[in-house]
């Protein structure tokens, strides 16, 4: 059975990205009930998003949206986002 996932999304390179990562575990490794879950953590880098000069801020979020959207249901498969 497959526990609870939780996704960030955060505009960062490789280097910035890896931080967040370690952050993150330092903060679960201070809740003791954590550390018998197995808790794995791990990132992803999105391909950069080409951006139409011409293109309004509305299309660039809902482009950037779509993204992270069809990202997150390939990481957890045939489960539903609503």
């Amino acid at each position: 059975m497959e526990g609870e996932r939780f996704f960030v999304a955060a505009f960062a390179d490789e280097k910035g990205a890896s931080e967040l990562v370690r952050r993150i575990r330092e903060q679960f490794k201070r809740i003791p009930n954590l550390q018998q879950t197995g808790l794995s953590i791990s990132y992803i880098m999105l391909k950069p998003f080409p951006t139409d000069v011409d293109a309004s801020k509305e299309n660039i979020v809902t482009s950037l949206a779509t993204t992270l959207e069809e990202s997150i249901k390939s990481q957890i498969g045939s489960e539903v986002i609503q």
